[in-house]
């Protein structure tokens, strides 16, 4: 399967996915399950990690365009502003690809990561499959941003992360599921 980037109205991103969805074209709007704090407590709140994208896929040979059904379904969908790609739309990359896959494997949105408190180690969650691309974890506003290359450039977004108290050995292995 091939992705193409739509560029979205921020704030439209879940509509316009459903709209896609309904139909019949496969789309991610990447999302996490993240800790507001507000009036002196933490609530839950799902968050989009990439304002303003959605990510179409179609069933394509490498080179070949986006088929012309698929661009007019998605072109006419209220909150649409245009597809990326120069002068044409650009599927991304293989690579560009799985960290997408990464970010969005299925329509839920994202756990948070769990982080060691004490020095910012990365125990379980999506950010371990990323830590080549994380460039800094900031504990106390609870964010890590991390950059993906996106048709050819780098993108740089937050991602939640969970604290967990506990000392500064190596996690075990059923502490550090990825999953």
């Amino acid at each position: 399967m091939r992705w193409f980037v739509l560029q979205v109205a921020s704030g439209w991103e879940l509509k316009v996915r459903n709209t896609l969805l309904r139909n019949r074209l496969a789309a991610r709007v990447p999302r996490e399950e993240t800790m507001i704090h507000r009036g002196g407590k933490w609530t839950p709140k799902e968050r989009t990690l990439m304002p303003g994208y959605v990510f179409v896929g179609c069933e394509i040979e490498t080179g070949e365009d986006l088929p012309a059904e698929v661009y007019y379904t998605a072109a006419k969908v209220h909150g649409v502003i245009r597809f990326l790609g120069d002068p044409r739309p650009q599927a991304i990359t293989d690579a560009e690809a799985e960290w997408i896959g990464l970010l969005a494997p299925t329509d839920a949105a994202l756990e948070a990561s769990t982080v060691r408190s004490e020095d910012g180690a990365v125990l379980a969650g999506p950010l371990l499959e990323m830590l080549d691309r994380l460039v800094k974890i900031d504990r106390h506003r609870r964010r890590a941003r991390v950059t993906i290359p996106l048709l050819g450039q780098e993108k740089t977004f937050e991602m939640s992360i969970q604290l967990e108290e506990g000392t500064n050995e190596a996690p075990s292995e059923t502490t550090a599921d990825p999953g």
